[in-house]
């Protein structure tokens, strides 16, 4: 009897976290990837407890409520299926934000009363054959159990924290800031800076103000492996922990190469190399050039874990994605105000794209009213609101360089890793670009292509003539894939 409740366990503790071991391990799906040590640890541990309590709950069943024991194991079987068939139906059909406000609401109705139904049944069919019913569903999924077990053998862990000693020098710092998804139109007014972000309009007066700037990508994870190798292969993926790209259709991957990256020339002039970011395997990628790095996954790990009902009502994404940007954006500003010179800042923030959570005044609570009204209700309203409490931010950046010292000496380059196309669909290709070079006193309007991809050929030149050639951004990089 043992034996055969350890095994049920066993296959119940699997299927109640499979969404999250088999999603974990899917070799492109790049938004699982900062797989970092201790969240495994943590996994882990919740399979074990889980577990455990199982087990427990077998037991004290057998011998209290007898009578209900194969009921009770029914229950608990369906209960430990929730995640899997949630996942199921991510895969089949689409991500709950994507659908329609029927679609939605008809979701949220039937996996509610998936709970409380498991626990009625059992009152209402007294006759089913219960023990037959939970054997033979327990076997059916025997085989997703032990492959769920294959899954959750780790191949490799992300890096997520990085902690180095930063070396003193008297090089002037450069802050690479970029904020994710920030469209042309509405940061550019004509010839000039929109009033409506007068942090940014303040930065630009003194700065090389680019009109016709280009990303690398149309989407972040092409973009910012092109800005930051200095490859331009035509596809990129994610493969577990690495970076993969080819430049033709009929190309084998190839590992993406990052002895010349972005890191790798900065560290090779004395730079120290500071990393803030989220979403992609940049610790991972570029460990052995990186003097301090923290990465933020793109959700936490309860959300891998659990069914989406449970993540939209009870784990707010909303939360968690204020939470990292808080956490990033103070990161960026200890450090700003620890090293003032001979350092590299590289900072990716997630905002202004999706989840809509700010305005001016900071986070604002309308996530429930979101989740009924759908992702693009009012989207260019709220966009605009998050792309204000950018504008404050890039105030705080400004502020705080100033007061530490290091602005006027600093080059700041400020852009983001694509522009946001899904609002803004008549100015799909142009991005924001500013640069402000070390002791700039006047500001200059640029209206040649220029394109954020060459960065890292004009910043290696700067390294070793300390002077920075704007003609370099204007070479023409080739054309830029998906």
């Amino acid at each position: 009897m043992l034996f055969q409740q350890i095994y049920y366990a066993f296959v119940m503790t699997m299927m109640f976290f499979s969404k999250h071991i088999f999603t974990m391990r899917d070799p492109e799906n790049y938004y699982y990837h900062n797989q970092a040590l201790s969240n495994y640890i943590f996994l882990i541990i919740l399979n074990i407890i889980l577990f455990l309590l199982i087990i427990t709950t077998m037991k004290l069943a057998e011998r209290y409520l007898n009578k209900y024991y194969d009921k009770i194991l029914f229950i608990i079987f369906f209960l430990s299926l929730y995640n899997f068939l949630d996942y199921i139906r991510d895969i089949i059909f689409r991500p709950l934000p994507d659908m329609s406000f029927n679609g939605r609401i008809a979701y949220l109705v039937i996996f509610t009363l998936y709970i409380p139904m498991l626990i009625i049944m059992p009152l209402i069919f007294k006759k089913l054959n219960y023990e037959k019913i939970h054997k033979s569903a327990i076997s059916l999924f025997t085989l997703i159990a032990i492959l769920a077990v294959y899954y959750i053998i780790p191949k490799e862990f992300s890096v997520t924290h990085i902690d180095k000693e930063l070396k003193p020098g008297k090089r002037n710092n450069i802050h690479l800031i970029l904020f994710d998804g920030v469209a042309y139109v509405p940061i550019y007014n004509g010839d000039k800076i929109s009033e409506e972000f007068p942090n940014i309009a303040e930065l630009a007066k003194n700065s090389c103000v680019f009109y016709n700037g280009y990303s690398p990508g149309t989407q972040t994870f092409t973009s910012m492996g092109r800005l930051t190798t200095g490859i331009n292969y035509k596809y990129f993926k994610a493969h577990y922990c690495g970076l993969y790209g080819k430049m033709n259709d009929n190309d084998e991957w190839n590992k993406v190469d990052v002895s010349k990256s972005l890191f790798k020339v900065s560290k090779d002039y004395g730079y120290n190399n500071v990393l803030l970011g989220e979403y992609h395997q940049y610790g991972t990628l570029f460990e052995k050039y990186l003097d301090y790095a923290r990465v933020y996954s793109v959700d936490s790990k309860y959300n891998y874990m659990l069914g989406k009902l449970i993540n939209y009502l009870f784990l707010r994404g909303d939360i968690y994605a204020r939470d990292t940007f808080y956490a990033l954006f103070k990161g960026y500003i200890e450090k700003a105000n620890e090293n003032k010179s001979n350092t590299l800042f590289f900072t990716h923030f997630n905002t202004p794209h999706v989840p809509y959570i700010f305005n001016k005044n900071g986070f604002k609570n309308e996530y429930h009213k979101m989740l009924l009204k759908g992702t693009t209700y009012k989207e260019e309203e709220r966009y605009l609101d998050q792309l204000r409490y950018v504008d404050v931010k890039v105030g705080e950046i400004i502020k705080t360089l100033k007061e530490n010292g290091s602005y006027e000496d600093s080059l700041i380059i400020l852009t983001t890793d694509h522009p946001w196309p899904w609002i803004y669909r008549k100015e799909s290709e142009r991005i924001p670009f500013i640069i402000k070079k070390p002791n700039q006193k006047k500001g200059l309007k640029i209206y040649n292509k220029s394109y954020t991809f060459n960065s890292n050929k004009m910043l290696k030149k700067y390294y070793k003539t300390n002077k920075i050639d704007l003609n370099i951004l204007s070479e023409y990089p080739g054309e830029f894939v998906k």
